[in-house]
């Protein structure tokens, strides 16, 4: 594994020595989209995110304790909704890190938080993707679909939080450094990625989608800003996907915010996110019928058999029938 890893790494310097031309501009255009698309749209929302998320922890309302029980939060940590749908990627996640790091949160909880609390912003939305769509209401539409696929996820992903949150930290976070921190490292993995799909771009076939696709796959700003190249059918479908994977970046971003968490849950959430919402995209119709999926969850609990011991007493376990020798 490490001797691939090295052979990958040696090929890449190697390219770079070769053909630093391209290099130069995958750099530059990375360096651009920072300074000009995912700084302006993530940084201030990430900082005011941040701030109300802390200030009202533990505080809610019955509007908050609504939406908290709508969304399995547990209570008093409600405001993690805020930055989950306002921030932009990886504001959520970087709010729950923080809460993990600072005792706020227990780890099982923060794990599974993950899983639909970390999604795409209104200011990307409306300031990247809905222009490339030529649409103003498409925006709209996709954040409808982004929420409903989020809440689709907090029901059917495994297990529950807990019913509480603490509310005394034990230590006081730095939101200024953990800022400029997180926006470092986010504008580091814009750049190398850009570099990457400077390269890709020579290698991959000419067809718009598969481009779109596979650079939205890897880095979702690049993705988003190329979705005018495609067919009006298209645009909406692949923009849904994009953003409610997030995409390779997003995924190390999430990482780098979210040190001494597991990110199964996390995988597992978006890919059920974004199931809902390409269907949603590509059939406004199925709405109604994915508003039902969080009742399969109950539905697969009937296949469900108890466990018993040797003297034939019930265990308290159940054992689902796909875990069955």
């Amino acid at each position: 594994m490490k001797k691939g890893m090295a052979g990958a790494v040696i090929l890449g310097m190697l390219l770079l020595i070769l053909d630093s031309g391209r290099a130069l501009r995958g750099a530059s255009e990375g360096i651009r989209l920072c300074l000009c698309s995912v700084l302006p749209a993530l940084l201030p929302f990430w900082v005011l995110s941040s701030l109300l998320t802390r200030l009202l922890w533990g505080s809610g309302g019955r509007v908050s304790r609504f939406l908290g029980r709508l969304f399995s939060i547990p209570v008093g940590a409600e405001s993690l909704l805020i930055p989950a749908f306002l921030g932009g990627y990886p504001a959520g996640a970087g709010c729950i890190g923080a809460a993990y790091r600072e005792g706020r949160l227990g780890k099982k909880d923060a794990q599974r938080l993950l899983g639909y609390c970390s999604n795409v912003g209104p200011a990307f939305l409306f300031g990247i993707a809905a222009p490339q769509l030529k649409s103003f209401w498409a925006g709209w539409y996709l954040w409808l679909l982004q929420i409903l696929g989020a809440w689709t996820a907090s029901r059917l992903l495994p297990g529950r939080c807990e019913t509480t949150a603490a509310v005394e930290s034990s230590s006081h976070g730095d939101l200024l450094g953990d800022a400029a921190a997180a926006m470092g490292k986010i504008c580091v993995s814009v750049i190398l990625f850009r570099v990457l799909l400077e390269f890709l771009e020579g290698i991959l076939p000419g067809s718009p989608l598969l481009k779109t696709v596979v650079g939205g796959l890897l880095e979702l700003t690049n993705g988003c800003c190329a979705l005018g190249t495609l067919t009006p059918d298209w645009r909406l479908p692949v923009a849904a996907g994009l953003m409610s994977l997030g995409g390779l970046c997003v995924g190390l971003q999430t990482a780098s915010v979210t040190k001494g968490l597991e990110l199964g849950l996390y995988a597992w959430g978006k890919g059920i996110s974004c199931l809902v919402s390409v269907a949603g995209a590509v059939c406004p119709w199925s709405l109604p019928g994915i508003l039902l999926l969080p009742f399969l969850k109950k539905w697969v609990a009937i296949f469900r058999k108890p466990v018993y011991n040797g003297r034939n007493q019930s265990t308290g376990r159940t054992l689902c029938y796909s875990e069955k020798k």
